[in-house]
């Protein structure tokens, strides 16, 4: 490996200093209802690890005790944690911004038919990659993707004027809204 530092000190960078926390990403789980190849964790139907009561117990302590504006949460799918909603709503209740990371497929599982609406009523906001935004690419891409969940989206979650696509054609977000 090379020293880096005598290299960044001859260019002048600036020191890096640490700000306030602001947000924390949590990683719930690496169960997840897809098994994808471009999955960064290897998370899939199989995958049974998830973040435990303690470490949960330490994220609730972190929560009520740190100006903390977002709580970021991920995965796998964040939502096939356990304990997925409480954590939701203790973070909303504290009065935090509280992220999804989702890979949307989750709102058309039958064991999740109220997840949309629950996210709605949490005010959560939705962060969702697709591999594009047209009905007739998604279900070539992702298995009748649109299909599955586009009626969920159509009642639950709808698109607000904060809600523009923020990667033309790969990603999309909106803030659920009740």
């Amino acid at each position: 490996m090379h020293a880096t530092l005598p290299l960044l000190n001859a260019l002048g960078f600036p020191a890096i200093r640490r700000g306030r926390l602001e947000a924390l990403q949590v990683n719930l789980t690496y169960r997840c209802n897809q098994r994808c190849l471009h999955c960064h964790v290897n998370a899939g139907p199989t995958r049974s690890e998830a973040m435990t009561d303690e470490s949960l117990a330490l994220l609730h302590q972190v929560i009520d005790a740190h100006p903390v504006q977002t709580l970021d949460l991920t995965g796998g799918a964040p939502e096939m944690h356990p304990r997925f909603r409480e954590i939701v709503t203790h973070a909303r209740r504290e009065g935090l911004r509280v992220i999804d990371r989702c890979n949307l497929t989750i709102l058309g599982e039958p064991s999740y038919a109220d997840l949309a609406a629950f996210l709605a009523e949490q005010g959560v906001e939705v962060t969702a990659s697709l591999p594009c935004l047209l009905a007739r690419e998604c279900r070539q891409a992702r298995f009748e993707l649109w299909r599955r969940i586009g009626q969920p989206l159509r009642s639950n979650l709808p698109w607000t004027s904060a809600s523009r696509p923020c990667w033309p054609l790969s990603c999309c977000w909106w803030r659920a809204s009740s």
